[in-house]
């Protein structure tokens, strides 16, 4: 059996009662820690904006935005999120932006550990086990993207973590088949679909699992289970129609005709994306799957195919016969293929990696450690010890090496591959950094090895958001101008933008460049306030 010897560890009794809190606790503490750690997003200030918006809507009675930026997102998080902005700071005072700044990044933290809880809940009652699950939730942790998105995705780890519940809901459902449940998983799949319009997918998912409990019941000749299932189903949806309502302000007037005006709004957004060396106007089928395998640990994909293998092989040798057995695998495979499916058939467009579709990834991840129990399975069939001891060792170096790199490299675990950076960009040669993220690294560096006032430049707007809203004190000391012939430093995302100029920092992961500081023609920044006047000296 593949690591029989630590999971008999894992379960002496002393181990056991504190090994799952422990973890937990430790996740939460790093949480704490880092979460002042990390920059100004390029979405937070789109997402403020409607947290604002919202929040003037409901509690002043201001219209509802027209611009369609985020006119059709769902607010349940930013509303709250908005409240909680509020009480940390005011929102017209830009000397303490960062305090807001710092609530959104702890409050999406918070979300993405309750995910992470739920996720663990999720994977015991799936695996029946302590320990798969936890190792479910480890590898979710040691994830880096996901790790650092936990902080200021404000709109992609709302979605992963309402989905996930939804899936939670779902297995409750269909096991205790009482009211309360179908209400439940209602609600959850109402948290989702207030967040993104994907969780449509939900309803699908819903549909088909118990589908295969109507099926289940048929099979077994129980007339009156198929139609407590018909009934169940009935409550479900009309709790999902009821509960999105409420949670969706948008959705207060004219119910029916906003939803579909922000469902056609958002099928309607296609893509202009170089990938692999063509340029595509929708997301290719391809798209997804290489992003992810570049992007997470690469024994993480291995054991994903396993897993799918395994669920092929079932179905192939036993057809309806596993269901029983490996319905909830079922589910989880429709969690994570569904979505990519519908992109490609619907020509959507999804940008920046596979971030829109991040909800998908505890399934893959569920998927990833059914693969590493079936082939525990098959060595302990098979005798095989010294592939266990292969694979235990292997998977101890992955997390290992994945934990490292993301200490070494913290708060830059965005920028994370799988493969070396000659190989990456053979798949997507575009902007690493399109968060602008790293833009805070370069900000601080100008503020700890500079005195008195600079002018800096940069073409993007990002940077001069990750010194305002985080060091007050670069109001008095960084001077924006608009051209880089004023600028004592140039600020930018590409060294095409500072071609001539002299580099001064690089801030870069694995030979991956994210931002650097160039040195501009300006010397000397001399301000005089009395007069108004500015000089700058070459």
């Amino acid at each position: 059996m593949f690591n029989a010897s630590l999971i008999s560890f894992l379960r002496r009794p002393a181990i056991e009662q504190w090994l799952v809190p422990g973890f937990f606790v430790l996740v939460f503490a790093i949480g704490v820690f880092s979460f002042r750690q990390f920059g100004v997003a390029t979405d937070e200030g789109t997402m403020d904006s409607l947290g604002r918006d919202t929040y003037n809507y409901v509690f002043h009675g201001a219209e509802w935005p027209t611009n369609p930026a985020w006119r059709y997102h769902g607010t349940a998080v930013e509303l709250p999120l908005q409240i909680a902005q509020n009480i940390a700071a005011p929102a017209d005072d830009q000397r303490t932006t960062y305090k807001r700044v710092f609530t959104q990044h702890f409050f999406t933290f918070l979300l993405s550990f309750a995910g992470l809880v739920t996720l663990y809940f999720l994977a015991r009652k799936h695996f029946g086990s302590r320990e798969w699950a936890l190792l479910t939730c480890v590898l979710l942790f040691l994830s880096p993207r996901f790790f650092a998105q936990s902080f200021y995705n404000s709109r992609d780890i709302p979605e992963l973590v309402f989905f996930t519940l939804s899936m939670l809901t779902l297995l409750w459902l269909s096991e205790r088949r009482t009211y309360k449940s179908a209400v439940i998983h209602g609600v959850a799949t109402a948290l989702a679909l207030a967040v993104r319009m994907p969780a449509l997918i939900i309803l699908v998912l819903t549909t088909l699992y118990l589908g295969l409990d109507a099926l289940e019941q048929w099979l077994a000749e129980k007339k009156t289970g198929m139609q407590r299932s018909a009934i169940l189903f009935a409550v479900y949806l009309l709790t999902v129609a009821v509960a999105t309502t409420i949670f969706w302000p948008f959705l207060w007037t004219h119910t029916a005709t906003h939803f579909l005006e922000a469902y056609r709004f958002m099928s309607s957004l296609g893509a202009n994306m170089s990938f692999m060396g063509h340029t595509y106007t929708s997301t290719p089928w391809q798209y997804v799957p290489v992003w992810i395998f570049l992007t997470v640990p690469p024994l993480y994909s291995v054991f994903f195919l396993a897993g799918i293998v395994s669920l092929s092989v079932s179905g192939m040798r036993h057809g309806k016969n596993m269901l029983p057995a490996r319905k909830n695998e079922l589910l989880f495979a429709a969690w994570f293929f569904l979505p990519i499916i519908s992109i490609v058939v619907t020509k959507a467009g999804i940008y920046n990696e596979w971030r829109h579709v991040l909800f998908i990834y505890p399934a893959f991840l569920l998927m990833a450690v059914g693969g590493i129990r079936h082939l525990s399975a098959w060595i302990e069939k098979h005798h095989a010890y010294k592939t266990a001891e292969v694979m235990s060792i292997a998977l101890a170096l992955q997390l290992l090496l994945t934990g490292f790199w993301m200490i070494r490299n913290h708060p830059l675990e965005f920028a994370y591959f799988s493969l070396p950076k000659s190989m990456v960009e053979t798949f997507t040669p575009g902007r690493v950094d399109y968060w602008g993220l790293s833009y805070r690294e370069a900000v601080k560096y100008l503020m700890d090895h500079n005195t008195g006032i600079m002018s800096v430049y940069s073409p993007e707007n990002i940077a001069y958001q990750n010194a305002y809203n985080i060091y007050p004190d670069s109001l008095k000391r960084m001077m924006r101008v608009p051209t880089a012939d004023e600028a004592m430093f140039v600020v930018v995302s590409s060294p095409e933008d500072a071609k001539g100029l002299t580099l001064v920092r690089g801030i870069t992961v694995d030979g991956h460049f994210l931002s650097g500081i160039y040195q501009g023609p300006v010397k000397e920044v001399l301000v005089d306030r009395a007069a108004g006047s500015v000089e700058f000296r070459r």
